[in-house]
């Protein structure tokens, strides 16, 4: 048998606002913990690729993080204004 959790009384805006998850203790560490695995995952696999194609492994690193770093940055900012739109926000 399943337990429900009772259903939070947050609004999905709120559920999904960073200064939500800044404020909270529980969220910010499940966010920090989530990027860390994501990112200790990235380190070998830019390196095998680096090696693979045959450049320094250095760069394989830094062109990953500013890979992911641009997309984050455009799209974190797209979604912001998205949402922002929909929950007729701030």
């Amino acid at each position: 048998m399943v337990q429900r959790l009772p259903a939070p009384d947050r609004s999905p805006g709120q559920r999904q606002s960073v200064l939500h998850t800044f404020k909270t203790p529980r969220l910010l560490k499940t966010e920090v913990l989530a990027g860390l695995v994501v990112a200790l995952a990235l380190i070998p696999e830019a390196i095998a690729f680096s090696i693979i194609a045959g450049v320094d492994p250095r760069l394989g690193l830094f062109a990953s993080f500013a890979t992911v770093a641009t997309h984050n940055l455009a799209i974190g900012v797209l979604m912001r204004e998205r949402l922002a739109g929909k929950l007729g926000g701030h």
